[in-house]
């Protein structure tokens, strides 16, 4: 009980500062002529400050440490998927290395938060 305890409060406390690197370090930029291809466009990431590459830096080292000490354990096929699917959503989140389809930043938190959500859900069934 103690294990699922600790692990709710890191992903609790990696949420929270997520949410601030996205919210407060990071921004969006439209992509021109993505309206044609997808409805309401496509953005891109803006490039990080140096100090905000090392902050994600940190984030990106916290999680998969998180992730690996989860994946350690247990898991079936469908949920080592699921599990994995969900890892790589955030992981290309965090790294801010592929296109999104979220407007807002805001938006793109809700996204990483659900899938967190997801993994401590799928880790609780360990």
């Amino acid at each position: 009980m103690e294990k699922a305890a600790d692990r709710k409060t890191e992903f609790h406390e990696l949420s929270v500062a997520i949410k601030a690197f996205i919210l407060e370090e990071s921004s969006l930029v439209h992509i021109e002529g993505s309206n044609e291809v997808v409805d309401g466009g496509a953005y891109k990431w803006k490039a990080l400050s140096e100090e905000s590459k090392q902050t994600q830096q940190r984030l990106f080292s916290r999680y998969v440490r998180l992730i690996d000490s989860i994946v350690r354990e247990n898991f079936d096929e469908e949920s080592l998927d699921r599990f994995a699917c969900s890892r790589d959503r955030v992981l290309s989140l965090l790294k801010q290395d592929s296109v999104v389809l979220q407007d807002t930043n805001e938006k793109v938190y809700e996204d990483i938060t659900e899938e967190l959500k997801l993994q401590a859900w799928l880790s609780k069934a360990l």
